[in-house]
C-alpha cells in the first residue's frame, strides 16, 4: 500500500504533530517548531506552480513591491482557492497598504481553512487595535496564544490590553 501524499499547506498531515509539539515544548525548541509550521504552510505539495507563485510573491514582499505581490497572491487564490497561506499573504499585503477591511476579509478566509493560523489571528488582533476594538484585539491575541503559547509579542499585547480594559467588562 502506498502512503497517501501530503496535501497542500494547512492540510499537510505533519502539521497536527507540530501543533501538538508546540503545546508541550520548551521555549528553546518553539522557534524551530514554528519555523517548520511556516515552511509547510508556504508549500503546495500537489501544485509546484502554486509553490513557485508563493515564493515569487514572498520575494516581492521582501523587495517592498507590495502591489505586485498582492497581484501574485490574488492570482494564486484564483488558481488554488483553498491555499490558506495565499490568503494570509494577501491579507498581510492589504494590511501593509492600509486596506484593513480587505485584510480582515482575507483573514476570515485563512481561518476558515486553517483555524490554527496564529499569524492570521495576530493580524486580526492588529486590525482590531487599529479600529479601536480592544476587546476584539484581546480575544484574537488570546486565540493566537492558545495555538502558539510562545508568541511573546502576543503575551505582551494581552497584558497591555488587559491593563487598558481594566475596569471595563470583558
Amino acid at each position: 500500500m502506498t502512503p497517501a501524499p501530503a496535501l497542500a499547506d494547512q492540510t499537510n498531515p505533519a502539521l497536527n504533530d507540530l501543533f501538538r509539539a508546540l503545546q508541550v515544548t520548551t521555549s528553546a525548541k518553539a522557534k524551530d517548531i514554528e519555523s517548520k509550521i511556516w515552511s509547510l504552510w508556504v508549500v503546495h505539495d500537489s501544485n509546484p506552480d502554486a509553490t513557485g507563485m508563493m515564493r515569487l510573491g514572498m520575494q516581492m514582499m521582501q523587495a517592498n513591491q507590495l502591489t505586485e505581490a498582492g497581484r501574485v497572491f490574488s492570482r494564486l487564490i484564483d488558481i488554488e482557492p483553498d491555499f490558506a497561506e495565499a490568503w494570509n499573504k494577501r491579507a498581510t499585503i492589504r494590511y501593509m497598504l492600509g486596506n484593513h477591511d480587505g485584510s480582515k476579509a482575507d483573514i476570515v478566509e485563512v481561518l476558515e481553512r486553517e483555524p490554527r493560523h496564529f499569524g492570521a489571528l495576530s493580524g486580526l488582533a492588529m486590525i482590531h487595535m487599529q479600529n479601536g476594538n480592544l476587546k476584539g484585539a484581546l480575544n484574537a491575541y488570546e486565540a493566537a496564544l492558545q495555538v502558539n503559547p510562545f508568541m511573546i509579542n502576543a503575551q505582551h499585547m494581552i497584558d497591555a490590553l488587559k491593563r487598558k480594559l481594566q475596569g471595563q467588562a470583558l
